[in-house]
């Protein structure tokens, strides 16, 4: 749903360093302009290609050209985005409830438009819009923190992020089990 969250849920959170490229909005209820499923998925193909009988030299040549399109577009559509969303985050924790941003031209009482790139391959961008809640610790030559709650994010883009968290926490879980 596109609405505020009004249920009271509780989303794991996941300490990140991650760029984020946002605009501000002139009011809460303005419309957003990162359309929905912007993401670009992997395009599921390796199945077919392995049962399609064709060569396996050529099923491996198809399978990787196919990888090197979703870098190019993946970074023609970043571009793209800087272009409507001219402002940098970053971004320091994360979850599907908010963010915690570092930043030196927001202040609280701000509405943003927010687009989070959770991943490059597959190419995941995140947009919904938040509310700058609070400013916290100033950080000499980065700016201050503040927290943002999301007031709309679509379920697909909420599930995006819970996705990131979890993937994030299971890679950080299997780095201490080896140290």
């Amino acid at each position: 749903s596109n609405q505020p969250n009004t249920e009271n849920r509780s989303y794991s959170r996941i300490a990140t360093f991650t760029r984020a490229r946002y605009r501000k909005l002139s009011h809460p209820d303005e419309p957003q302009i990162c359309p929905s499923g912007f993401n670009i998925e992997a395009s599921g193909g390796k199945r077919f290609m392995r049962e399609s009988g064709l060569p396996e030299a050529l099923v491996s040549f198809l399978i990787n050209m196919d990888a090197k399109l979703d870098r190019i577009i993946a970074q023609m559509s970043k571009d793209s985005l800087a272009s409507y969303f001219p402002d940098e985050l970053v971004v320091l924790d994360l979850s599907a409830a908010g963010i915690l941003v570092q930043s030196n031209d927001i202040k609280p009482g701000d509405y943003l438009e927010v687009v989070l790139y959770l991943g490059e391959f597959p190419p995941t961008v995140v947009s919904g819009v938040a509310e700058v809640l609070r400013s916290g610790k100033d950080m000499p030559g980065v700016g201050k923190t503040f927290a943002l709650q999301f007031t709309r994010l679509r379920d697909t883009e909420r599930e995006a992020i819970v996705r990131f968290v979890f993937k994030e926490e299971r890679a950080r879980i299997r780095t201490e089990k080896f140290k």
